[in-house]
């Protein structure tokens, strides 16, 4: 009996116990959690439990269906201007929420610039062209949407049909050469940054239209899903041209260059940027209709596994009829989480010339670009005969440090970007980037304006920087061809 009694009150423990296991909670997910509609837009929200599986049995609800009411099947629709929240609930499941703005439609719309820039890994000026848009980007229109298409000189393995048939339409004859919303075109072959100047959009930041990218890509199938849809105020016109395209980055091959690799023909290795790799439309668009100021198209495609998605965007654009000038664009990151390769832009990596070994500084100056960055650019007066004009040796030091100015010390350089340490100029895995080390030849008449556009160039490999408790500054590096330099800079007395 006591046995049995036991046996009863250790089954009622265990069954206690089991019973106090913390309970995971589950709850609906909604994809996406906020919104931003015009008045009179729909959107279909995706409501899965945990982000795991599509839901079912959900309940749809707004909290102000005067503002944006919501359907049996999630979908939304913007009634006025205000701000709602759609709430999907289940039973036994935790609610989803997505907070919904609504506006009315604008007069105008925010404008994204259109780079169609035409190149080729032979033509010899096209580094200089790169180098020219990416410094009007850098300093006039961060938001440009840049694309290259590989024409205007010899095909190249990048170089695909369109390409040409676009180049033919804008008139393009040589390369480097490029043209912004379709509107002009560089004055030049071999066009510096000046001549950017020269054709910058004056007219109005604003558009007519908008431009807005939905997608969605399976990396395992390679399959991209994707809605481009927007709305037109300009009521002239209610068929339009809608181009779709594939763009990657950080593509690594040759380049030959008459000037940036110092008398040398081609680049051993150069990375090109905002390759066009495929149109999803029609190289000229496809035509869309415009109906009570909205337009929407869906396509599908195939993603050559070729291409790594990381580095990939979508970009799309819209024209009349005419075919130009680019009325707005849009761009994507193809995975989403990621930049798309956008924060990569065209250079050389490697060169076979090595730089003069020999390299005597004057002056120096250290300015913070980081928390615990410090950039020293060490200057020559000494002046250097290159294609480009007279040019001046510059060394730029990326230092790893809390300091606000050069401090007395050895500095090593390395990759790892630990304080105390230069950071080398290139990357581990050897695919450079805007930042690092490196020696540079730049324009004279830049550095009279206090800027630095490189001529040549070379990344700091390895060595190290000795700054004397006197100013004195001895730096002994190896350039990523092999090239060992001194550069020196020798305080008066």
């Amino acid at each position: 009996m006591k046995k049995s009694l036991f046996s009863v009150l250790l089954v009622s423990i265990l069954l206690v116990l089991a019973s106090c296991e913390p309970v995971v909670k589950q709850k609906v997910v909604l994809e996406p959690d906020s919104l931003s509609l015009y008045v009179g837009d729909t959107y279909s929200l995706k409501a899965s439990i945990d982000a795991a599986s599509v839901a079912t049995g959900i309940v749809w609800s707004s909290s102000d269906a005067n503002v944006a009411s919501v359907d049996a099947n999630g979908q939304v629709t913007a009634v006025a201007e205000g701000v709602a929240t759609i709430l999907a609930s289940a039973e036994g499941v935790e609610s989803g929420v997505c907070l919904v703005n609504v506006s009315n439609i604008p007069s105008a719309f925010p404008r994204k610039y259109m780079i169609e820039h035409f190149t080729g890994d032979q033509c010899g000026y096209c580094p200089g062209g790169m180098n020219a848009i990416t410094n009007y980007i850098l300093q006039n229109e961060p938001n440009a949407i840049w694309v290259s298409h590989h024409y205007g000189y010899n095909q190249d393995e990048y170089t695909i049909p369109e390409n040409s048939k676009i180049g033919k339409m804008l008139g393009v004859t040589g390369a480097p050469n490029m043209s912004l919303n379709r509107t002009k075109q560089s004055p030049g072959m071999a066009f510096v940054p000046v001549y950017l100047q020269q054709i910058a959009i004056s007219d109005a930041k604003t558009a007519s239209a908008s431009v807005s990218i939905n997608h969605t890509f399976d990396a395992e199938s390679r399959a991209l899903n994707l809605t481009v849809s927007g709305h037109v105020v300009d009521t002239t016109s209610d068929k339009y041209l809608l181009s779709v395209l594939i763009k990657e980055n950080r593509l690594v091959g040759r380049q030959a260059d008459y000037d940036y690799s110092w008398k040398t023909a081609t680049w051993k290795e150069y990375m090109h940027a905002r390759v066009v790799r495929a149109f999803v439309t029609s190289h000229f668009g496809d035509t869309i209709v415009v109906e009570n100021n909205r337009y929407s198209k869906s396509f599908t495609y195939n993603v050559s596994s070729d291409w790594v998605a990381e580095n990939c965007c979508v970009v799309a654009y819209l024209t009349p009829l005419s075919k130009k000038p680019i009325i707005n664009a849009e761009q994507a990151p193809l995975v989403a989480g990621t930049t798309g390769g956008e924060e990569y832009y065209p250079y050389g990596i490697t060169e076979g010339k090595g730089p003069n070994t020999t390299v005597t500084l004057d002056s120096v100056h250290a300015a913070k670009i980081g928390d615990n960055l410090l950039e020293v650019k060490l200057f020559s007066s000494k002046s250097v005969k290159t294609y480009a004009g007279s040019s001046k040796p510059v060394v730029i030091v990326h230092l790893n440090t809390s300091a606000t100015t050069l401090e007395a010390g050895t500095y090593i350089i390395q990759t790892d970007n630990a304080l105390g340490s230069i950071t080398a100029g290139y990357r581990v895995d050897e695919m450079c980037t805007l930042g690092g080390s490196r020696l540079v030849y730049a324009l004279s008449s830049d550095l009279a304006k206090g800027t630095v556009t490189p001529v040549h160039q070379w990344r700091i490999n390895a060595g190290d920087m000795v700054v004397a408790d006197n100013g004195n500054i001895n730096l002994t590096f190896e350039t990523y061809s092999g090239t060992i330099v001194t550069a020196k800079l020798e305080k008066a007395e």
